[in-house]
């Protein structure tokens, strides 16, 4: 929780990206089931997660790198803790 306050804070981007099926914490940025691929629009899928909250959170497939690499292509300068020029592939 604390890295994701920092890499929003330093980068100004406001959006996260988690994988599915994997523990990542239990802010509540991390309680959400977004959808799959560069979905915009999240649901909380824990009681008293805020629809604004989810809606900043990206859940991508477990070690789908096209996928990732789709969703910073999706969320330009939007992706906290991004460089602003990911290398191709990445």
């Amino acid at each position: 929780m604390t890295a994701l306050r920092l890499a929003r804070g330093h980068t100004g981007r406001s959006k996260i990206v988690k994988f599915e099926g994997c523990y990542h914490g239990h802010g509540d940025s991390l309680l959400v089931k977004a959808g799959s691929g560069a979905l915009t629009f999240g649901q909380p899928s824990s009681a008293g997660v805020p629809a604004s909250i989810a809606g900043e959170t990206l859940v991508l497939a477990y070690n789908d790198l096209d996928e990732v690499s789709n969703a910073f292509k999706a969320h330009p300068g939007e992706i906290a803790a991004s460089s602003s020029s990911p290398s191709p592939g990445t």
